[in-house]
């Protein structure tokens, strides 16, 4: 991965888990959203599971769609906008709860599970098709999910190394918290 400007301070229960650059990276993608980090054996306590999806890279603008399912079932969410561009002072950022339904979630859980995603502890998404190419542009996608088998995090780029399928877990995300006319991908 590469590492993304600024410091992370407190690497906590990620580091036991990751390379302390991993961990650096995956605090700077959450960083400016606040809310709880899913890595955190706290995250869990309520829920059943939590999802995330944040993106960053090369755009000013910036979103995290939070996806929480509480141990009653209730699934409710977040989204947020955020600018990193000085220049772009006047946009105004975003921060909206919804809730959803739990065919939602579990439409979101079946495309995750076509997907091949959170297979392993930290999982970066590649193409094989043409090894000798290179990708330097377009929104990278953090992806999180917290639940009883612990943390997981899988991260692709649009549109260099996302598959259809992964796209498709981006694109279920940005339904379920009707954000697709924000422009996010």
């Amino acid at each position: 991965m590469v590492s993304l400007s600024g410091c992370a301070t407190d690497l906590g229960e990620l580091s036991n888990n990751y390379s302390s650059e991993d961990a650096e990276d995956i605090q700077n993608i959450q960083a400016g959203f606040g809310g709880p980090a899913l890595y955190s054996d706290r995250a869990l306590r309520g829920y059943n599971a939590r999802y995330r999806l944040t993106t960053f890279g090369i755009r000013c603008l910036r979103y995290t769609v939070w996806l929480d399912e509480a141990v009653d079932g209730k699934v409710t969410g977040r989204f947020k906008s955020r600018d990193d561009c000085p220049h772009h002072a006047d946009r105004q950022r975003t921060n909206r709860s919804f809730s959803a339904g739990s065919a939602d979630i579990g439409e979101l859980k079946e495309l995750i599970v076509e997907a091949g995603m959170f297979r392993e502890t930290m999982q970066i998404w590649t193409r094989q098709e043409d090894p000798n190419s290179i990708c330097v542009d377009g929104i990278g996608l953090m992806f999180e999910r917290r639940d009883s088998d612990g943390y997981r995090v899988t991260l692709a780029n649009t549109p260099c190394t996302a598959s259809e399928s992964v796209l498709a877990v981006a694109n279920k995300f940005l339904e379920i918290a009707q954000a697709k006319r924000a422009g996010v991908l």
